[in-house]
């Protein structure tokens, strides 16, 4: 689930046998799609799944391509959800 949406938030590109990751626009469905990814994977007690959730809502990183907002009320809630979880 996690890496599915990687899949959808990131175009992987290969230059000079280089990997790089650039972000890409996924359409609704795809945005839609890889969102339910992360909330699945997250409610399984993926921690990475949480930190990528406490990031997005944290920042607003995810607002155009995911329709995430900046929310430090649910940042808050991941962030105590990593800690007591995960260790961080």
């Amino acid at each position: 689930m996690y890496d599915r949406f990687f899949q959808i938030a990131y175009e992987v590109k290969n230059e000079n046998g280089k990997l790089t990751y650039v972000t890409r626009t996924p359409t609704k469905e795809e945005a839609k799609e890889g969102w339910e990814c992360i909330e699945k994977a997250s409610k399984q007690g993926g921690c990475e799944a949480i930190r990528i959730q406490e990031l997005y809502y944290r920042h607003g990183v995810g607002e155009k391509e995911f329709g995430i907002a900046k929310n430090t009320e649910k940042a808050d809630y991941y962030l105590k959800l990593m800690k007591e979880h995960c260790g961080y």
